[in-house]
């Protein structure tokens, strides 16, 4: 078996990662609206026979980065890969790592070491849109709604949009401890509203305070201001709610991230 690497990262390897993560987010994107990419994305791992390498080189105590990057190999291989002789092969190599990542205890998906449970929910969070993009059901789902509903949210973008995306994602066909979920996301909407502007119509990233820094650069001075990031999010995670729901007159497409 191969062990994670754990040693800091090159700065090569940092933008290497951030490229992947662009990539992956405006592929995306472009397909749901359908529309493509002119220029294919290849990814090298389809195509030097160590994407099984690859995986296991990522820290997987660190699910939340390590998902990531595993999710931007899913869109990549059904989007840019779907006609590949290899597809169905390394889809299943995929499916296979994956598998033996799943943490029987909160149903999240990490190696070794048990992460915090912040990181626990935003890793599964990472994996799941991975998943949705190669129509591999959630394994644990219950399990992660378990997990879900002990966490208490303190008003941060990224932390709020994961743990309603997982509770959405696990719900969906799902009756399982659906009456606290709704229960948990009227709290999630208290928080929510207290990222509001109603005079600007946006949401700050974080309560009382803009989104300061974009892959560790700072980008604003953190005033207490709306901004793209935290609006993007928060309405994500509003419409997500409101499709949970299912009592509303207002129709929510939601896209694949």
């Amino acid at each position: 078996m191969v062990k994670f690497n754990n040693k800091v990262k090159s700065k090569n390897t940092e933008i290497e990662e951030f490229i992947r993560a662009e990539s992956k987010q405006a592929i995306s994107t472009l397909y749901e609206v359908g529309a493509t990419n002119e220029i294919k994305y290849k990814s090298k791992y389809f195509y030097e026979n160590n994407l099984t390498t690859y995986l296991m080189s990522l820290d997987w105590t660190k699910p939340w980065t390590a998902g990531a990057q595993f999710s931007g190999l899913c869109v990549f291989l059904e989007t840019q890969e779907k006609d590949m002789s290899r597809y169905s092969e390394l889809k299943n190599e995929m499916t296979t790592f994956i598998e033996n990542t799943i943490d029987q205890n909160t149903g999240s998906y990490f190696m070794y070491n048990t992460p915090e449970l912040r990181e626990i929910v935003n890793g599964a969070m990472k994996v799941i849109t991975g998943l949705d993009w190669l129509d591999i059901p959630i394994h644990e789902p219950n399990k992660l709604i378990d997990t879900c509903l002990e966490v208490k949210l303190d008003g941060y973008g990224c932390d709020i949009v994961d743990i309603v995306y997982v509770l959405y994602m696990c719900s969906k066909n799902n009756t399982y401890r659906r009456k606290e979920i709704e229960i948990y996301f009227n709290n999630v909407d208290e928080i929510i509203y207290k990222h509001y502007f109603s005079d600007d119509g946006g949401f700050s990233y974080f309560q009382n305070k803009s989104q300061l820094y974009y892959y560790g650069l700072n980008i604003t001075s953190g005033l207490n201001k709306p901004d793209i990031h935290g609006s993007t999010l928060l309405l994500w995670a509003l419409s997500l709610m409101t499709d949970f729901r299912k009592n509303s007159d207002i129709k929510i497409n939601i896209l694949k991230p």
